[in-house]
């Protein structure tokens, strides 16, 4: 049998509904031994600060680890490992995901830093009134083959721009269920007392002393009243299942972070895009929930044939670019429509708009409008990669100043 903490929790948190059925068979029969009734107290007590240790420590440390993380940008922070149960595994889903972050982004840098030495070549090249053609035919081959290679990079580094996302929606499921925990304690310490005075009545109908088992049933029936037995009992019920839903919770959050990043290695597939904008949406729904009101404008869109996990990519790209367009408490609104052939996803913002000039470059690698170290200009250039040339979609822009931006990803139905 492996070790309590390797356990699931799903497993956890079913023992102690079962210990918990066993403590109302105590309290409705007083024919339990001393020993057996302190052995199972110990157990209670043992069970709890076992959960203390392998489900409330864990992830809280998992989210101090995260936010140690955000707030000083160094990816080289691992969380501690503690078992090999559910949580256990998303703490090596996180260790995973931060050893990529730190590799793609030193691939990152090291590719900027050739990218910008080959356009200074090209730049002298054309001063010199293109001195060799073929020379600077060469080096734009290149380029285009190595973007290809920066796409992908472009993708693991999104993903560190939203481990703080998700350790915020972690740490949401796991902050009641770490109050529940500690509500279970009270409640056992509570049970203790009671089973104490029965551990006191058990001897006293050893010894055949009735004036004293009289006192002590009569006790017993005070410290139930003043415990309130009945609601104690439903309420550690629920408590267990609330827990439950909150692991449950987390539990889907580390599957949607893996689907996410992962490749599309088994290539296109029959896809629901609603479904997949719901599941992009829990990836980056607090980084854009803090900046605008997300409104979901859902049509009757057939599945459609796609690399589901690239064309989400091009979506969290699309989202994070209208959020970062909005100023103050913005909106962005997303409508799915069928269009000649098309299933069309529309994401509107109500931001500062652009100018005709920017409109014109918005795809082109390495072009950006935010500050020198802020952006590296690839995200909307590889959402145009992956939506035209990889799905033979569109993808369309509508924008003045002042007035917002319109992107609309069309692809084949």
């Amino acid at each position: 049998m492996r070790p309590f903490r390797d356990q699931p929790i799903r497993q956890k948190l079913t023992l102690i509904t079962v210990l918990t059925s066993t403590v109302v068979l105590v309290l409705a029969s007083a024919a339990f031994t001393a020993y057996e009734l302190i052995s199972f107290r110990r157990s209670i007590f043992l069970l709890s600060s076992r959960l203390q240790r392998t489900v409330s420590t864990p992830i809280l440390h998992l989210a101090h680890t995260a936010k140690a993380i955000s707030q000083k940008e160094d990816y080289s922070i691992r969380a501690k490992m503690y078992g090999r149960d559910e949580v256990g595994l998303l703490i090596t889903a996180f260790n995973d995901m931060l050893n990529r972050i730190q590799e793609r982004e030193g691939e990152l840098q090291q590719r900027t830093a050739e990218f910008q030495q080959e356009a200074a070549e090209r730049q002298q090249a054309e001063t010199a009134l293109l001195k060799s053609k073929e020379e600077l035919e060469e080096t734009h081959q290149r380029f285009k083959e190595n973007q290809a290679n920066m796409l992908q990079a472009e993708k693991m580094a999104s993903i560190g721009q939203l481990a703080a996302g998700v350790a915020h929606e972690i740490n949401n499921p796991m902050g009641f269920i770490f109050s529940n925990f500690s509500t279970l304690e009270g409640y056992v310490q509570d049970l203790s007392v009671l089973i104490a005075t029965y551990d006191v009545l058990e001897e006293y109908i050893k010894k055949g002393d009735a004036p004293n088992i009289r006192e002590v049933r009569k006790t017993i029936r005070i410290q139930k009243e003043e415990l309130d037995l009945d609601f104690l009992l439903a309420d550690i019920d629920e408590l267990i299942q609330e827990s439950r839903q909150g692991v449950e919770r987390v539990r889907q959050i580390v599957e949607n972070l893996k689907d996410f990043a992962q490749v599309d290695h088994e290539g296109k597939k029959h896809t629901d895009l609603n479904s997949g904008i719901e599941n992009t949406l829990s990836m980056v729904g607090s980084e854009i929930l803090n900046k605008a009101t997300v409104t979901k404008e859902y049509g009757d869109l057939p599945e459609v044939m796609c690399y589901p996990r690239e064309l989400n990519q091009a979506l969290v790209n699309v989202l994070v670019n209208a959020a970062q367009a909005v100023e103050g408490e913005g909106n962005i609104i997303i409508h799915t429509f069928q269009e000649n052939g098309y299933a069309c996803i529309a994401v509107t913002d109500d931001g500062k708009g652009m100018p005709p000039e920017v409109k014109q470059r918005i795809f082109d690698p390495f072009y950006t409008t935010r500050d020198v170290g802020e952006g590296t200009g690839m995200g909307l250039s590889m959402t145009y990669n992956i939506v035209v040339d990889k799905h033979g979609g569109e993808i369309q822009v509508d924008s003045e100043e002042g007035t917002g931006t319109t992107f609309t990803i069309k692809i084949p139905a």
